[in-house]
């Protein structure tokens, strides 16, 4: 039992991770053509808004998509109704008081009539694709989850193309584009969901949303905090060594993405399934994720680190270089914040959202100010390594709030193992030696085998029952 629900864990996160993949290459691609067709201020304004609309987007509507799985997930198709009609009219309202207030505020600021629609547009369309998003997971339509994603994807790149190198639209093509694919996107997952025939002002209720909004409200401050927190490590090696170092250290952060883009989907899969389970099955649910996941992180950036290290050695002439000493950091770092968030599914399912807020806060003082302290220390690399304390602070203090709710004990000695594993493949992959990395592969990759052989073995087996 224990291993046919890793398996179907693991086949929900490939399909997440599908969706989420799709758009990092398309993100890649992306990177010529705004180097070549686009001004550096042109691109960074865009990054603005975009910064802009996903802090501005959970103030306006309160989150309230957090609360979605919450109150529909594993309820019946009545109370998923009442869910879908109460969330939308909500923010649909949300939305044109918004673009009421905000609109003339752009055009008081930037003057810029143009700019300031796109700009509005792309903040009110923001909660209404998140809301659409978490519908396809409330009703368990993974595929169509993940094909809009890719999809969404491919008509960005598409609407750059045109925009941007046929008719040279510079800043115009870049938030055309962008709000192009926003728009497709919630057509697309508008016709999947068959929204309009569930759309019923009848079936809205005020106290479903009061509840909701309760729910939602400290995990929408904790977005905010989360923004502020990822954040804060740019802005204070910017202002403190500049943009250069900034540079180099953003660089080694792309290395990170992956475990961090993995989290993600990680994170969204487990959600599902432990809040779709009762009160006496969510425990024991929750242990097995989550341990499944930590093996997941742990030994998937172990076998990563030798590779990035031999990718680190083809650019050694480059001035990213140096960059690399950060990478082990960031990722234990990702890895941290990923196993952190994942105990917030234990808040969620007891209601205790509050907590969720609270832990976010005190990791981000413990980042901020110890990374003032190490600043002076060590410099850009304290900086860092203040934000890894940061995470793990995070990750301390919410294994031990959720230790009174689950009785969730981790696994020391393999989390240990774990550590140790990385710790030693993050020794032998800053040597930045070719053998050396070749070696760590090789041995690496033996003790994975050895260490996941129950599952590698289960695996197997549900493949060979298929073919035959």
């Amino acid at each position: 039992m224990k291993k046919d629900g890793e398996l179907n864990l693991l086949k929900k996160i490939g399909l997440y991770f599908l969706g989420n993949f799709s758009t990092k290459i398309i993100g890649t691609l992306l990177i010529p053509i705004y180097a070549i067709y686009v001004l550096p201020e042109e691109l960074g304004e865009i990054d603005l808004q975009q910064n802009i609309a996903s802090i501005v987007a959970p103030i306006i509507v309160i989150g309230i998509w957090e609360a979605i799985l919450k109150f529909g997930l594993s309820k019946d198709d009545l109370s998923k109704k009442k869910v879908v009609n109460t969330t939308f009219f909500y923010v649909l309202m949300s939305g044109i008081v918004s673009f009421i207030v905000i609109y003339p505020m752009y055009i008081f600021f930037i003057d810029n009539t143009k700019l300031s629609l796109f700009y509005t547009l792309l903040i009110v369309t923001t909660p209404f694709v998140s809301v659409l998003q978490y519908y396809t997971r409330m009703y368990k339509k993974n595929s169509l989850f993940v094909s809009s994603s890719i999809l969404a994807s491919v008509v960005r790149f598409l609407l750059l193309l045109i925009t941007i190198i046929f008719y040279k639209l510079g800043i115009y093509g870049l938030i055309i584009s962008l709000l192009g694919s926003q728009i497709f996107l919630m057509i697309y997952l508008w016709i999947g969901l068959e929204m309009s025939k569930k759309l019923e002002l009848g079936s809205f209720d005020v106290n479903l949303l009061k509840k909701m909004i309760k729910f939602s409200f400290p995990l929408a401050i904790n977005l905010i905090s989360l923004w502020f927190l990822s954040g804060f490590t740019r802005m204070y090696i910017n202002f403190s060594h500049g943009s250069e170092a900034n540079g180099i250290y953003t660089f080694g952060l792309q290395c990170s993405s992956i475990v961090a883009m993995l989290g993600q989907v990680v994170n969204m899969a487990t959600l599902e399934e432990t809040l779709a389970s009762s009160k006496k099955e969510f425990p024991k649910k929750f242990e097995t994720y989550t341990d499944t996941l930590i093996n997941i992180f742990f030994d998937m950036s172990t076998l990563a680190l030798p590779f990035i290290s031999i990718f680190f050695l083809l650019i050694s002439k480059s001035s990213f270089s140096e960059s690399f000493i950060y990478v082990p950091i960031l990722i234990l770092n990702a890895i941290f914040v990923s196993v952190a968030s994942n105990f917030n599914n234990v808040f969620q399912f007891n209601g205790k959202t509050k907590f969720v807020f609270v832990t976010t806060l005190i990791s981000a003082i413990v980042n901020i100010v110890v990374a003032i302290i190490l600043n002076i220390l060590l410099g850009v690399k304290g900086i860092v390594i203040a934000q890894l304390i940061g995470s793990l602070s995070l990750f301390i203090l919410r294994y031990f709030l959720i230790k009174k709710d689950v009785f969730y004990r981790l696994k020391m000695n393999q989390f240990i193992i774990s550590l140790l594993l990385f710790i030693f493949s993050s020794v032998l992959s800053l040597k930045l030696n070719l053998k050396l990395s070749l070696v760590a592969v090789v041995v690496l990759t033996l003790v994975m085998i050895k260490k996941n052989k129950k599952i590698i073995a289960q695996v197997i087996f549900k493949l060979k029952n298929r073919i035959t």
